[in-house]
């Protein structure tokens, strides 16, 4: 109980051995029944950072959620809170885009308002926070673009962060139009269409690459197969 007190922000406030059980299945987090209590709270409490939609709550929130999942008797996991919540805010935008009834160019530009102002560029901020083949470190210039275009993704893909770079408005533009694409190790593939002078003043050299995930690259290999123009 001190220790929840005094480490308010590595402890969920959860005081029984019973509890912090029940919190740990409700959320699919596997555990040692008989290991000690804080070791299991603290790994309830790093499950949470792990989950983008989770992380910034604070441990209290995170205690009463795993309570409401036991009393509505559901076992989730970090893959199904992620998508659930991703689709969730896919759906909306898209809604909102139909009620506007626009097409083509215009509704690509609403989508990349919606998408640039909401939680898939955070996590992107997150993960680069500067643009990812340039180094670009102004935040306001920086853009979420999708690796995978939004109108060729499934609900869960289209805002899910490994579907995504952040670029300066340089790159961003010349990857969206397929003049610029990676392969399965990070290094640039530049199209044939980009003069030696584009190059120079875009910013482009064979010597670039950036760092991926595993699963940046099945985003990838679709840029490469139906976007870049060789």
């Amino acid at each position: 109980m001190l220790m929840i007190v005094y480490f308010y922000d590595r402890f969920v406030p959860v005081c029984t051995n019973p509890e912090i059980d029940k919190c740990l299945k409700s959320v699919s987090i596997p555990f040692e029944k008989n290991a000690p209590m804080v070791y299991k709270n603290l790994a309830l409490v790093e499950w949470k950072k792990t989950v983008p939609e989770l992380a910034d709550w604070s441990n209290q929130i995170v205690f009463d959620f795993c309570r409401w999942l036991k009393g509505k008797n559901i076992i989730t996991n970090k893959e199904d809170l992620c998508n659930n919540a991703v689709i969730e805010e896919a759906q909306k935008i898209e809604e909102k885009i139909s009620s506007l009834n626009v097409e083509g160019a215009s509704k690509k530009a609403i989508i990349n308002v919606r998408v640039n102002q909401g939680t898939f560029r955070d996590k992107l901020l997150k993960r680069y926070n500067k643009c990812c083949l340039c180094g670009v470190g102004n935040q306001t210039l920086l853009i979420a673009s999708h690796i995978k275009p939004w109108s060729e993704s499934e609900p869960k893909e289209k805002l899910d962060v490994d579907n995504g770079f952040l670029m300066c408005p340089n790159h961003d533009r010349i990857f969206d139009k397929g003049y610029i694409t990676f392969d399965d190790d990070g290094k640039i593939i530049i199209s044939d269409r980009l003069t030696e002078n584009d190059r120079l003043f875009l910013n482009v050299d064979s010597r670039m690459h950036i760092e991926l995930t595993e699963s940046n690259k099945k985003y990838l290999k679709f840029h490469r197969e139906n976007v870049f123009n060789r």
